[in-house]
């Protein structure tokens, strides 16, 4: 049997894409394993037909229904669209999966079944998986951060175990503040530096492998009108480049010659100005980050820091 993890999604239609990646995140690994969880978690929505022996009697065979659903399983990994599946399947998926109908269905991107998150989702911009991240309210509890330090001596009173940072309120502060726009601004900045780097010192690399031979008569003059277009100056100091290329093909070495080096030399002003640049930036969003949270960490109150405080 085929693993799932071995297909590529590209290569399936979209219901079959979706269905796979849903798949996958729940570890199930081939169309048998998704056929038997389908068996034993919802039977009664996808339990083919029972069969009757000779006798009349209704035959239960477990094997032979798994086999029956695993065939039908492999049938929609290859299905364009939803409404082409049973909808006794449909259902069971979003059962098994946890997701809605309507994702199944392609009419909304957010799985969960709740209709507020698709609200949430659409008006935020945010994911799914962020704002359940936000609404978990995860806690980051203080003790074992300053557990390591009840050497200092206001600490030998117990600390609050319930004191703790709230992660989701952590998020929010950033959100309402400033930097908010200020933090991605100047990730944009550092992150065009350093792609402008990044193709600089290609451009040099590829400049300093260049190997310098003789071009044909035309990619010569090219070569020359290219250069002229960009410098001050003219290379062949007025002469018609055909003829030198015709009469002088040393010459016109030479020239090609002398245009490379400078070329190779622009190209590394530009790397190590890239570079520059690049750093500087980088500088400017550590500084950033750093006096934003410096000062967000200096307005925070430990409880038991503060009761010292206060009556020392």
């Amino acid at each position: 049997m085929a693993r799932l993890g071995n297909t590529s999604l590209e290569d399936l239609p979209s219901f079959g894409r979706k269905l796979m990646e849903l798949a996958r995140e729940h570890g199930i690994g081939t169309p048998s394993l998704l056929a038997e969880a389908l068996y034993e978690k919802h039977r009664t929505l996808v339990e083919p037909a029972q069969r009757k022996n000779k006798n009349g009697k209704n035959v239960k065979d477990r094997k032979h229904d798994i086999d029956a659903i695993t065939r039908m399983v492999q049938n929609h990994f290859n299905e364009e669209y939803a409404f082409n599946i049973q909808s006794k399947y449909l259902f069971a998926y979003s059962e098994l999966f946890h997701c809605s109908l309507d994702y199944l269905y392609g009419k909304v991107n957010v799985r969960s079944t709740d209709p507020d998150m698709n609200v949430i989702c659409k008006k935020t911009g945010l994911s799914e998986k962020a704002v359940e991240k936000l609404m978990q309210h995860s806690k980051l509890y203080l003790e074992g951060f300053l557990y390591p330090h009840y050497e200092y001596e206001f600490l030998y009173s117990d600390i609050d175990p319930e004191a703790a940072v709230d992660a989701t309120r952590f998020w929010n502060n950033i959100i309402e503040s400033d930097f908010f726009i200020s933090l991605p601004e100047s990730w944009s900045e550092m992150a065009c530096a350093l792609q402008l780097h990044k193709a600089t010192k290609e451009v040099l690399e590829t400049v300093t492998m260049q190997e310098l031979t003789l071009p044909s008569r035309n990619e010569f003059f090219s070569l020359i009108d290219e250069y002229y277009a960009t410098h001050d100056h003219d290379p062949c100091f007025g002469e018609n480049p055909y003829d030198i290329y015709d009469n002088d093909p040393e010459r016109a070495l030479e020239i090609l010659k002398d245009m490379l080096e400078e070329k190779r030399y622009d190209a590394g002003c530009d790397a190590d100005k890239s570079k520059t640049v690049y750093w500087g930036c980088v500088g400017l969003f550590d500084r950033l980050l750093c006096n934003y949270f410096h000062d967000m960490a200096d307005r925070f109150q430990i409880p038991v820091i503060k009761d010292y405080l206060n009556h020392k």
